[in-house]
């Protein structure tokens, strides 16, 4: 497809070429790049859509150290996301540099290159803040027209994606990106052949994955907590708000700051651990477990009322602790069956199946062939 035309100076042709790749757009503005942000944001605010079908996230910080610094967590969360920079901005944004780069965190920085300020503030053409940042581990890529700026601007973008190593783009400040040409632009659909979304796709499971790392972590830390007073295999029945809080700094185990617990509740708080999950504390269930430790078990409310711990009504435990309860033989009153006509017989049956359907409703193994109707 033919290119069109248009006329335009170097930062507006920058900010064209990465708003078809930014998800996410942290900046904070510096002479002479602040004409590249302001352009984001005014078409994010128009609602022009980038190759994802998304209108750019916008977020401004109060220094380029904060810019960066966002940049870095927004890429570890799985967004593509670009910033834009000069001079002293880019000097502050070296720590994070490193961080992207060592994480082979796909990113491009759009700079329009100007003098370090040595012993007084001036806006002076050079590139001695970008050679500062040629041991960051940043690939460096150069554009000397407003031409050049659109098209090496794609082409750092796409590289970045397919290759997982972060660019630093950069051209001539006040003399390219104030330049104003005519050029050919990339129209957003031709854009979007070039790119290659098995890579985008990774990266981002490469982000979801990080973070699926970092909560087991943590949940085998507070197994442990649990491990180290010998109640690892144990379901610990608590009364209320109060005394459990008092258990949980004999383990010494640290509440979150923004945890809030039900204001009202009925008395029975279950506490148990996990490797997998950490340490689990659920509310209103207590009356169901079968255990000679829980003083709050009753028979009757548990017929109606145990079968959610198996089907995962409103997900009152993890699958590890519902196989746990299974094993133990602590929910003996679970029954799929309501009717008082078969109530004696479908107890049983749901007894003997008990794995079986907390594998079906809590795990998703569905079978194209076989349902729970078909057991009995």
């Amino acid at each position: 497809m033919a290119r069109k035309m248009k006329t335009m100076d170097g930062n507006q042709a920058a900010a064209h070429a990465s708003y078809a790749f930014t998800e996410v757009a942290a900046m904070y503005p510096i002479t002479p790049s602040s004409v590249m942000p302001e352009h984001t944001d005014e078409w994010a605010t128009e609602g022009r859509k980038n190759i994802f079908g998304r209108t750019v996230q916008i977020t401004e910080m109060q220094s380029e150290a904060g810019a960066s610094g966002t940049v870095h967590g927004s890429l570890a969360a799985g967004a593509l996301t670009t910033t834009y920079t000069a001079s002293q901005g880019l000097l502050l944004m070296i720590p994070n540099l490193y961080k992207i780069a060592g994480e082979l965190l796909p990113c491009v920085i759009h700079v329009s290159a100007r003098c370090v300020a040595s012993h007084a503030l001036n806006i002076f053409g050079d590139h001695s803040d970008i050679y500062a940042c040629r041991q960051t581990g940043f690939a460096m890529l150069c554009s000397s027209n407003v031409q050049e700026v659109m098209d090496l601007g794609t082409v750092a973008h796409l590289s970045t994606i397919e290759g997982r190593v972060p660019f630093i783009h950069f051209f001539d400040g006040f003399r390219t990106s104030h330049e104003i040409q005519k050029i050919e632009t990339w129209d957003m659909e031709d854009v979007r052949d070039m790119v290659n979304f098995e890579k985008v796709e990774e990266f981002r499971k490469k982000a979801t994955a990080q973070y699926e790392k970092a909560d087991h972590e943590k949940a085998i830390h507070d197994y442990n907590l649990l491990k180290a007073k010998g109640y690892e295999d144990k379901f610990i029945f608590l009364e209320d708000v109060k005394t459990l809080k008092e258990f949980l700094k004999e383990i010494e185990f640290e509440l979150p700051k923004d945890i809030r617990f039900p204001q009202k509740y009925e008395k029975g708080i279950i506490l148990s651990g996990s490797p997998y999950t950490g340490i689990n504390i659920s509310f209103g269930l207590a009356h169901c477990i079968a255990s000679p430790e829980n003083p709050y078990y009753v028979q009757e409310r548990a017929e109606t009322d145990s079968f959610g711990i198996i089907s995962g009504n409103g997900l009152p435990f993890p699958y590890e602790i519902v196989c746990k309860l299974i094993e133990n033989n602590l929910i003996p009153d679970a029954n799929i069956f309501t009717s008082q006509y078969v109530k004696e017989e479908g107890l049983k049956i749901t007894q003997a199946n008990l794995q079986f359907l907390a594998d079906y409703y809590l795990m998703g193994r569905k079978d194209k062939d076989l349902s729970p109707k078909e057991l009995w």
